[in-house]
């Protein structure tokens, strides 16, 4: 029997001890709150929620009232490191991707370059590239980068030119482009004998050994050294 009522119970009057509780508002807190048993409810007990209460807002692994949160504050990618059109989530802030996709792309090479080993080419722009992506060099800008030609007319069989820093070559390519029986060329490496020329075809030697290349003779004289 509620609190301040009365009645009787087996012809005896009797007067009520149960409490009556009101509406009451919960906000959920660090601490339980408990609806003490033993009492009469008499209008509705509300426990708000939130809206906010989703696991994107709640640190990652941690749980709270069931909901175990996703959030990470660890992240460090920035839009032009995320691919355009994808969206991701850095600190807790909505970032969308600005990369430009070049997958399956074939681009031209902005400079192409060799040492003794290798011929690189530069990626003429930044983005995202996949196994399907391709980088386009023009064949006489790569020609060009594996040699080095040069051209030379020598005027009696006393003259003579040299070809020095030759670390990234492996041949030597040589024409006496303008022969008679009296013309002739002599290619020495460093101070060895590689060969004499007095015909009008080309003429190729491994001069991968060598400091310095020097030629003599007379005559127009072209030719490379290759890679």
């Amino acid at each position: 029997m509620l609190e301040g009522s009365t009645g009787y119970a087996k012809g005896k009057l009797v007067t009520g001890s149960i409490k009556k509780k009101g509406s009451t508002t919960y906000t959920p807190g660090v601490n339980n709150q408990v609806i003490s048993k033993g009492q009469y409810l008499s209008e509705n007990q509300v426990i708000l929620g939130d809206a906010d209460l989703k696991a994107a807002n709640i640190k990652n692994g941690v749980e709270i009232f069931g909901v175990t949160g996703t959030f990470t504050s660890d992240a460090n990618a920035i839009a032009n490191q995320i691919l355009s059109g994808k969206t991701a989530y850095v600190k807790g802030n909505k970032i969308t991707g600005s990369m430009s996709n070049k997958a399956g792309a074939t681009v031209t090479a902005s400079t192409t370059t060799s040492d003794a080993t290798y011929t690189y080419v530069t990626i003429p722009a930044a983005g995202y590239y996949d196994t399907s992506s391709k980088v386009k060099v023009e064949k006489n800008k790569l020609e060009s980068s594996l040699k080095e030609t040069f051209g030379v007319n020598m005027a009696n069989t006393m003259s003579y030119f040299q070809l020095q820093n030759l670390e990234k070559y492996k041949t030597l390519s040589v024409l006496l482009s303008s022969s008679t029986i009296d013309r002739r060329l002599i290619v020495y490496g460093d101070a060895t004998e590689l060969g004499r020329i007095q015909d009008n075809i080309w003429h190729t030697y491994d001069i991968g050994k060598y400091s310095s290349i020097k030629i003599t003779g007379d005559g127009s004289v072209g030719g490379s050294v290759n890679q």
